[in-house]
């Protein structure tokens, strides 16, 4: 039975793993590496003795001085509040150290410029066009048009197969996904049990698709991948394996680097793989009002992540549409 009076945070954290049954290797490892930026002196700490102004210099040091992403230090404090949580539960503490903290790093325009969600309609539509124009980049235009007409995760981009695709009925199965885990490609179940879904296929994603097929079998007529007994996988890099994030990535930021020389007085905005996903949930929630549709879509399992999204779209209609709006009112 764990004393959360005399166990340190570091040790905590490892209990807590140990605890988590339901968390996936990958999840594991991903919690496991953000922790490392818990610097050993508060790691070696007792819970007891943690207070608030502890976790808030923590998080304004990982901001200012290592200039840590805000999505990384909001996984760090999604991390640590359940640990002190169940110390506080077994009143071992009178409160959670954790609560608050965040937000008083959280702030200014700089934060929110670093956790920039999604690419506005004119940057995506000027991405994709310099995709689909430019030879060297072109390859990449029917994944890219993928992530962007279906809003998925990157493992369930990666490990999509052609099994999964029904053309008849203009739908995508998404029913699985793969990982990186010690360097090792595995294919398991999508991240949370609402990651079961079934997609609507759109016109564009239709054609990046039927177009994906022509290359699988012209240029790519040898299925190989990372994972053994697997084969049909839809998407495939150069040499015919599968792709991986880092490289996806490492593509976006050469696309837009290319982008930015050429027009820069117009530049993008760098951005991830996973700013794709964000950037399709945007486009859904400026067309659709329900969201219970944007959620299934999506694969969210906690409907308060389609809220956020949904909230920040609302909230930019609003300014457009206030702007709209000036000088109607009072005429004459």
């Amino acid at each position: 039975m764990t004393n959360f009076a005399e166990i340190t945070l570091d040790l905590a954290f490892e209990q807590y793993l140990d605890g988590r049954k339901d968390l996936r290797h990958s999840t594991v490892l991903v919690y496991q590496n953000t922790y490392k930026h818990v610097p050993e002196s508060l790691g070696q700490e007792k819970l007891t003795n943690i207070k608030f102004s502890d976790i808030k210099a923590l998080y304004s040091d990982l901001r200012y001085e290592q200039h840590l992403k805000p999505r990384t230090i909001e996984l760090l404090n999604s991390v640590l509040h359940p640990i002190f949580n169940t110390a506080l539960r077994d009143q071992v503490i009178n409160y959670n150290p954790v609560d608050g903290a965040l937000r008083e790093v959280a702030r200014g325009d700089a934060w929110l410029k670093d956790n920039k969600p999604a690419l506005s309609a004119a940057e995506q539509k000027r991405f994709m066009k310099f995709v689909r124009e430019n030879p060297q980049y072109r390859r990449w235009e029917n994944l890219f048009t993928f992530f962007l007409g279906t809003g998925c995760r990157v493992g369930e981009v990666i490990g999509l197969r052609w099994e999964d695709i029904d053309f008849d009925n203009l739908t995508i199965s998404i029913n699985h996904s793969t990982q990186y885990i010690e360097g090792v490609l595995i294919e398991g179940p999508p991240k949370t049990r609402a990651g079961f879904r079934t997609i609507p296929m759109l016109s564009d994603v239709k054609r990046a698709l039927k177009n994906e097929m022509h290359v699988a079998k012209v240029v790519y007529p040898i299925t190989r991948t990372n994972i053994p007994g697997k084969k049909g996988y839809v998407f495939r890099n150069s040499k015919g394996g599968l792709h991986i994030p880092a490289t996806i990535n490492q593509a976006i930021d050469n696309i837009v680097k290319a982008y930015n020389k050429e027009n820069p007085s117009n530049p993008l905005p760098h951005f991830s793989v996973h700013q794709l996903r964000h950037t399709f949930c945007t486009r859904l929630c400026e067309e659709e009002t329900n969201l219970k549709v944007i959620q299934s879509v999506m694969g969210h399992s906690d409907i308060k992540t389609t809220m956020n999204v949904y909230a920040s779209v609302t909230e930019e209609k609003k300014a457009i549409s206030f702007k709209k709006l000036d000088g109607k009112i009072i005429i004459g």
